[in-house]
């Protein structure tokens, strides 16, 4: 099981030290946030969670303990939803729109992205491109793969200024290769493995080759979720 929230939560206040017993907030509680609670969300199940004179937590690391395990990674088979949706976007022209993206009319980077997790069911707070790493971070909601770590259906593959949906050998027929023509005239088969929105007067979205897209490698974030 994963880690669910990278953001330390701060000591509240007025929860009593100084209690010969204490008392935890049961997990699938936690596990009911779409986000990170707050500090003060957390305090509100703690004294919920307690009755008069019991200490249910005193320091900062009783309250992040308990949400340590209430997040894992999205399987690859979970993430295949956001495959086939992101596949329903294709020929949609490019226009900064962020969340006001709109499937077969106009949509950049962010906002497909953004709309397609939603629509397959892993919904996070629109963000960006340039801000997504550090709500990745603070949030929970997705984790960021080491570089030794296979990239998997469904991560988001991150840029400061580009995002995108890597695909893997997920695609379609019709979208797994593209034909392309070389400088010499020569025709050669891409293989793809990505999903993205390109750029201003760029082609519309649509399938395309992380090795041939930009040489600056991204970094990788996988969706983090409460299901059992």
């Amino acid at each position: 099981m994963q880690k669910q929230f990278a953001a330390n939560v701060s000591d509240v206040a007025h929860i009593p030290t100084n209690c010969s017993a204490k008392r935890a907030v049961p997990a699938d509680t936690i596990a009911g946030f779409a986000n990170a609670p707050s500090e003060g969300e957390l305090a509100a199940l703690l004294h919920a969670q307690c009755s008069p004179g019991v200490c249910c937590a005193s320091t900062s690391q009783n309250l992040s303990d308990m949400t340590q395990t209430t997040r894992r990674d999205i399987t690859a088979n979970e993430a295949l939803p956001l495959i086939k949706e992101a596949a329903t976007w294709k020929g949609t022209a490019y226009s900064l729109r962020g969340s006001s993206s709109v499937k077969g009319v106009a949509a950049d980077c962010s906002g497909t992205t953004f709309l397609i997790y939603r629509a397959a069911g892993f919904p996070y707070d629109y963000q960006p491109s340039g801000t997504f790493p550090t709500y990745a971070r603070q949030s929970g909601l997705f984790r960021l793969l080491a570089s030794d770590e296979p990239m998997q259906v469904g991560d988001v593959l991150s840029w400061p200024n580009h995002m995108a949906i890597y695909a893997g050998s997920a695609l379609q027929k019709e979208d797994a290769t593209t034909a392309r023509v070389n400088a010499s005239g020569r025709s050669w088969t891409q293989q793809n493995d990505i999903f993205t929105a390109t750029r201003p007067n760029g082609p519309a979205y649509m399938p395309a080759s992380l090795r041939y897209w930009r040489p600056d490698p991204p970094k990788v974030y996988r969706y983090q979720t409460t299901a059992p």
